[in-house]
This record gives structure tokens, sequence and C-alpha cells, in this order.
């Protein structure tokens, strides 16, 4: 927990400071009923100096290494002192803070800025956190998932269940779910894992820890909170309560037609049918003698259509589907191929690559 109050000398590096006031400048607060929050917290204290923000849904607290003159606490006005460190010269940033005005001055060779503080006694604690489990994994395999499932969630608040991702922690395994039930994704990640548990993390959390660079991740659930841990940098965020939707029975078990396609030919060829995909019209997939047709077409502007090679297996087929969501899809396959399995035209597609892992599905949209 922070302490307050007290007088602040520090020096720090400019490239250093801009860069941790940027992370926690992504949970400061757009809230005109409580003032405090458009601030970011600073504390300097030993050899480091803290910042923490939070706007009561997401927090986040990292520490850098500086020269601490005077210890103490203040509050700063959080786009202004990005804004102003941002734009300094990549030199020593020295602030002192003035306990009888309520100021801090910034200096860094020629500039002096002089900034009003707000009362870090009003600033609310950094939350205390729990750990019923936890899970340690690779970045990189962190930051591909959410890259891969991210898109999916809903933007739609009336379903917050849907807005969030789905963490089922398994023994051998880490499953991470996102829907707005026009289509679902779903990346498992090996794993080594002592205890099992779910919990609905809200995206915004998955996207602002995937930012930060590091090694390694930590994560933590309790029942009202997910921890991540990425070096210097800890980021809260409470969970999303509610009974996530029953996905794995969404995944058909059987399948009469498969497409498989180099991935990046199919991407291109849907990119470029889809500009007269306009104002959700369909964009179809025919599938005849081993070639793959993309096509669309709207009565205002006209149509557009276009064959790639494709491997074929099974039944031809004719099926549609949203331009966008099939073009994020083929955006979240790492790998050569896309592979598409179907089962007719009413039932839900199946994308994925020929690495494991990563599965893709999504609902078709019915032709008239």
């Amino acid at each position: 927990m922070l302490n307050h109050g007290g007088l602040v000398k520090a020096l720090i590096e400019q490239s250093i400071f801009a860069e941790r006031l940027q992370i926690v400048q992504k949970a400061v607060s757009n809230r005109t009923t409580l003032p405090i929050l458009s601030g970011i917290y600073v504390e300097a204290i030993s050899d480091n100096l803290t910042l923490y923000a939070t706007d009561l849904e997401i927090a986040i607290k990292t520490s850098a290494k500086a020269q601490i003159k005077k210890e103490g606490q203040i509050v700063l006005p959080a786009k202004l002192i990005t804004e102003i460190v941002k734009n300094l010269p990549e030199a020593k940033v020295e602030l002192v803070s003035n306990e009888n005005e309520n100021t801090l001055q910034i200096k860094s060779q020629q500039s002096t800025f002089n900034l009003n503080t707000l009362a870090p006694d009003d600033y609310p604690h950094f939350p205390d956190t729990e750990d019923t489990a936890s899970f340690k994994i690779l970045k990189k395999d962190f930051d591909k998932a959410v890259r891969q499932v991210i898109n999916s969630a809903s933007k739609d608040e009336s379903r917050p269940i849907l807005t969030g991702a789905l963490i089922n922690i398994e023994k051998e395994k880490i499953k991470i779910v996102a829907t707005d039930s026009y289509r679902l994704a779903l990346k498992e990640i090996s794993s080594k894992n002592s205890s099992a548990t779910q919990a609905i993390i809200p995206h915004r959390a998955l996207d602002e820890a995937s930012k930060i660079e590091c090694k390694d991740i930590k994560i933590t659930l309790s029942p009202n909170q997910a921890v991540f841990y990425l070096n210097d940098t800890t980021i809260v965020s409470r969970l999303i309560n509610g009974q996530y939707p029953n996905y794995s029975q969404l995944f058909p078990q059987k399948f009469e037609t498969t497409i498989v396609s180099n991935k990046d030919e199919l991407l291109s060829a849907v990119k470029r049918v889809s500009i007269l995909s306009l104002n959700n019209t369909p964009l179809k997939i025919n599938t005849s003698s081993g070639k793959l047709k993309i096509s669309a077409e709207t009565a205002d502007y006209g149509s557009a259509n276009e064959e790639i090679m494709a491997t074929t297996k099974g039944k031809d087929i004719e099926i549609a589907f949203n331009a966008k969501y099939l073009i994020d899809g083929l955006l979240g396959i790492d790998g050569e191929n896309a592979v598409l399995e179907l089962v007719d035209p009413l039932q839900p597609g199946i994308l994925k690559s020929d690495e494991k892992g990563f599965n893709y599905l999504l609902m078709p949209i019915r032709l008239s």
C-alpha cells in the first residue's frame, strides 16, 4: 500500500519517465464526478519512482529506478504531465514539489514547468491482492493468445459477460475464449497448473497487459479480481460476474466439407472482395473442382469475384459469412495454411491453421 503526504525531490531519465507515464495513463479515469482520478499518484521512495493510476475498474502501478533526494507522494494531472514529459529533451528530468503551494516543478535542460498538484490523501489505495489460483507463462504466448481472441469479444455493454474473455485454467492447459455470439475464438496454451479455476476478465485488462514488454507474465485469480505481474508493472482488474456461455457445445463434431488454402492468398482475396461487401452484404464462398470462389454482390454498386487454388475434401458447398468476421479470423491464424471446416450452409464453420491450439468458430449468414 502506498503511503501519503510529504515532499518530493527526484531525478529520472526522460525516456524512462515518459514510458512509465504512458503505461499508467491507460488506467486514468475520465469521470468528472471524481476529479482526483484524473491524476496519477507518484511516490518517491528509496531509489524508485512509483506511478499509479486507477478508474476503480482497473488499476496500474509501475516503478522505475530514479535518484530520490527527498521521499514523498504527490498526485499530478495525468494528461498534462504525460504530454510535458513526452516532449522534453532526452535528458535527466528533475522533479521538485512545493508542499506549501501544492505545486511540482519539472526541469530538464532549458525547460521549466510548474504544475498544480492534487491531494495525495484523497487518492484511493492500490487494491490489496489475493491469490486463489495462479499461473505463469511466456509473455510471447500470452500476447499471441490475446491477439488471436480479443477481437471476438463483444463491444455491446448491454451484455457485459461477452465484453470479457473467459480464462479457464485446467491441469494441463489454459483456455482463453472470447465471443460476441456471432463468432468465437478459442486459444489453448499448454501449461502445468496446480489448481483449476476460471474467470471472466475484461478485454481491456488483457489488452493493456499484452502491450507491456517482459519475458514472463504471472496471472493470479481471486473471486473478484485478476492480477497481472509484468516485471516492474502490476495490473489489477475487476472480474466480470456471471455465467459464461457453454461454448464447447457450439463446436460441430463432424464435418461434410474441408477446405485448405494458403492463408495469405485467402486473406488477400477476402479483403479485395470485401470492398463490395457493404452494409453487411454476405461474402459468399463456393467450392468446385478444387477451386475456391469468393464473391460479393450489391444492387447499388455491383459485384466482385475471385478464385484461388484450394484443396477441398467432401461435398461442394455454398456458404456466406460476414466479411469483417472472416478477416478477423484469418488475421488470428499463424502458419502457412488456413483450414475451413464446414457442415452445411446453416451451421457454424470452424477456421483454424495447420498449427494446433487456435480455433475460430464463425456463424454463417443465411442466403435468401
